[in-house]
């Protein structure tokens, strides 16, 4: 038998992180839309507080992110609103889905009636007239 090795993956080394200088200069440069800062986060007192940003941009970007917020609860209403619509039309078809179930089934233990009595008419074998309804 031959064993077999398993090769070892060299991993290329580690960038050493960024600066504290690059850090800032890399958010400073960032737009007010960069997924980092769409999202609001209360500051904390454990972390420092960030770059301010011009008050227009802050307001314009609070403005947009309230917007969206506006547009997509109405989004959802109507989405909420339509799925209560096709759930009556579920239930109904529901219901008319049995009572087209029930007539059929009515339907076939009288014609299994139908066939019995006919047999004992004409002379066959006794067949016991028992209605069968499943």
């Amino acid at each position: 038998m031959t064993s077999k090795a398993k090769k070892r993956v060299v991993l290329p080394t580690r960038p050493e992180p960024p600066n504290t200088e690059q850090i800032l200069e890399d958010v400073q440069r960032a737009q007010p839309n960069d997924p980092v800062f769409v999202l609001l986060v209360e500051p904390s007192e454990d972390l420092p507080a960030p770059v301010r940003a011009r008050p227009e941009a802050k307001r314009e970007r609070l403005y947009r992110l309230t917007q969206s917020y506006v547009e997509m609860n109405h989004r959802l209403q109507k989405a909420c609103s339509l799925l209560k619509e096709k759930c009556e039309e579920l239930k109904l078809a529901g219901a008319s889905l049995e009572q087209g179930i029930l007539e059929m089934k009515q339907r076939d233990a009288w014609q299994t009636l139908a066939i019995q009595i006919g047999d004992t008419r004409r002379g066959g074998s006794e067949v016991p007239l028992i209605c069968r309804i499943a």
